[in-house]
């Protein structure tokens, strides 16, 4: 009797050992913290400063972000940097630099300019369903008095990003009416970031325009030019643009049926401004200039500015700030057009 017990006891020893052999397999993700803690399991994402990780001994758990100084990951992960770009491949982490090999080559980045990662389980690159943000906007003002005024707003916008590139768009339109009186500001605007590295960029950019408050029939732009990050973080980034573009317009014909129209090579300045705070407030802010090359002394500006408060799951509240400034208009209208829009908005 006692001898089997020796035999079963062995036997039981001998398939424990097997399992701790063949269990790395299972777990191959490893953590070391600061304290000098070993954590083996599943990394599976690092979101709001915290990592999340499948333990066979203690399910999923978070730990904080800044707690640890090692990571090996032998899967595959989507990789998102604060400025947008997104890399696909296994991750290893050293200290305050993250190491990327996958399909666009070794790549390695600050721990600061990691916004977060997730595990690919079905695919060895990202989806590109998952490269892509969608959102839509829609307004509606009411004003009664001696005379009512009524505004509508719709907004739709999309964003493409990955390691290499981003392409964003967004398409406004603006409907207000004062007793017989309506009038109209339609806008869609489009540009494509080539990243050079991580804080340089070239861009492209493409835009039309149609107000009726300024006479303006049609405004298309062309151009392009070179960009700087000068800070980016996992909560704000400040972005320099400079470049040049070639406009056309076209007003609507005056009193006496004339067509007005003029071409014009511009110059282009501008800063952009993101930050999140408070919980996932989002606010942006874009200044771009644009100065005539013909001598002539014109000048215009085009500024916008937003808060974003979310609200419910994918649906948040938007205040958003318009202005366009022209020095010589080409016709006799007010140099500027602005507005106030407040919005309800979904993103997917």
């Amino acid at each position: 009797m006692d001898l089997m017990k020796r035999i079963g006891g062995r036997t039981f020893l001998f398939f424990v050992s097997a399992a701790a052999v063949f269990a790395p397999s299972a777990a191959a993700d490893t953590v070391k913290l600061d304290n000098g803690d070993r954590i083996t399991g599943a990394v599976r994402k690092l979101a709001g400063g915290k990592l999340t990780i499948d333990t066979a001994y203690a399910g999923p758990i978070e730990i904080e972000w800044s707690a640890v100084s090692r990571l090996a990951g032998a899967g595959n992960f989507d990789i998102r940097t604060s400025a947008g770009r997104i890399y696909t491949g296994t991750i290893e982490r050293t200290d305050d630099k993250l190491s990327i090999a996958g399909v666009d080559g070794a790549q390695e980045i600050d721990i600061n300019d990691v916004s977060g990662f997730a595990a690919v389980t079905e695919k060895p690159r990202a989806a590109f369903r998952e490269n892509v943000k969608i959102g839509f906007d829609w307004g509606y003002n009411l004003t009664r008095g001696n005379a009512s005024l009524t505004q509508s707003a719709l907004g739709a916008n999309a964003q493409y990003a990955d390691s290499k590139q981003k392409l964003s768009g967004i398409v406004t339109s603006i409907r207000s009416r004062q007793g017989n009186a309506a009038t109209n500001r339609h806008a869609g605007d489009a540009r494509y970031d080539r990243f050079i590295n991580e804080r340089l960029f070239a861009y492209g950019l493409g835009g039309v325009e149609r107000n009726s408050r300024k006479l303006l029939a049609l405004r298309a732009k062309l151009g392009g030019g070179f960009g700087l990050k000068l800070v980016k973080d996992k909560a704000t980034t400040v972005s320099l643009l400079g470049g040049a573009n070639y406009s056309r317009e076209n007003y609507f014909p005056d009193e006496a049926g004339a067509n007005v129209s003029a071409n014009s090579g511009e110059g282009t300045a501008g800063i952009e401004i993101t930050a999140v705070r408070f919980g996932g407030i989002e606010f942006a802010s874009r200044l771009l200039v644009f100065g005539s090359s013909t001598g002539s002394g014109r000048y215009r500006f085009e500024y916008d500015g937003s808060v974003r408060l979310p609200v419910f799951k994918n649906f948040s509240y938007g205040l958003s700030f318009y202005d366009r400034y022209d020095s010589r208009p080409a016709v006799a209208v007010k140099k500027n057009d602005y507005g106030l829009i407040s919005a309800l908005g979904y993103t997917f």
